[in-house]
C-alpha cells in the first residue's frame, strides 16, 4: 500500500492497485453537483454538510464509488476516516484530525465532527464550497465576506475595559492564519467550537470584542504551545 503524509493533521492512502477507483474518481468528479450556501454563522453563509452531501454523493454512487465516514475519538479531539470504496474492491482513505477544545464534552465533539466531515468529504472530491479571499479573514484585514475593515476605535474602546487588546488580537489571527492555511470558513468554525456566543457576528465576519484580555492571553499560551 502507498500512502502520502501531508502533515500531522491529515493522512492519504489508496489500494493497490488503484487504478480504477482512478478512473472512477474522473468520471464523478467531472458530475458533482452545485452547492448552495443554505445555513449562517457568523462569518456569513456556507454550504452545510447535507448539501455538500448531496452535491457529492449522486455522482459518486453513479461511478460505482461508495462513501464512508468512521469518526475515532482521540484525546484531544476527533480523527475521521473518510473512504472511497469502489465496485472493483479498489479504494481511496484519507484521516482527518480535528481537535476540540474539550474533547469531553459530547456537543464540542458533535461539533468538530461535523466541521471535520464536512471539509475531509469536500477535499477529497474535489467539491468547492467556500469562497477564496486571499486570507482576509484570516489576517484580520477585512471582515469576512463583509468587505469591512477592522475598526480600531472599537477594539480599543472594549481594551480600555479589560477586553482583548489589539496586539492579541493581531496576535491569534497571525497564529490561525499559518494553522488553518487562511480558510476563513475553517477559523470562524474553530473559534465558534472554543468560544461560542463571544465570538460575534460584525460586519459578515467574526468579532473576537467580547473576549476578555485573561481569555485572550490563554488563548495565545494555548496556540503556541500546541505550535510547539
Amino acid at each position: 500500500m502507498d500512502e502520502i503524509t501531508t502533515d500531522i493533521e491529515f493522512d492519504l492512502s489508496w489500494s493497490t492497485p488503484c487504478g480504477e477507483i482512478a478512473k472512477a474518481l474522473v468520471i464523478a468528479q467531472s458530475g458533482l453537483g452545485h452547492v448552495e450556501k443554505t445555513a449562517k454563522a457568523v462569518y456569513g453563509k456556507f454550504a452545510p454538510l447535507n448539501a455538500c452531501m448531496n452535491a457529492i454523493r449522486p455522482a459518486m454512487n453513479k461511478a460505482g464509488i461508495a462513501i464512508i465516514q468512521i469518526p475515532k475519538p482521540c484525546e484531544d479531539g476527533v480523527n475521521l476516516e473518510t473512504a472511497f470504496l469502489h465496485s472493483s474492491g479498489e479504494w481511496v482513505r484519507g484521516v482527518f484530525h480535528m481537535p476540540a477544545q474539550d474533547h469531553t464534552n459530547p456537543q464540542r465533539i458533535g461539533a468538530a465532527l461535523t466541521y471535520a466531515r464536512r471539509y475531509a468529504i469536500n477535499a477529497m472530491s474535489t467539491l468547492v464550497a467556500d469562497d477564496d479571499d486571499d486570507g482576509n479573514y484570516a489576517a484580520g484585514d477585512k471582515a469576512a465576506s463583509g468587505g469591512k475593515s477592522w475598526d480600531p476605535k472599537s477594539e480599543n474602546a472594549q481594551w480600555k475595559g479589560g477586553g482583548i487588546s489589539p496586539k492579541q488580537r493581531e496576535t491569534i489571527t497571525k497564529i490561525l492564519k499559518r494553522k488553518f492555511k487562511d480558510d476563513l470558513s475553517a477559523i470562524a468554525d474553530f473559534l465558534i467550537t472554543r468560544f461560542g456566543e463571544k465570538v460575534e457576528s460584525e460586519g459578515g465576519g467574526a468579532s473576537l470584542a467580547k473576549l476578555s484580555k485573561g481569555e485572550a492571553s490563554e488563548f495565545i499560551s494555548e496556540l503556541l504551545a500546541e505550535n510547539k
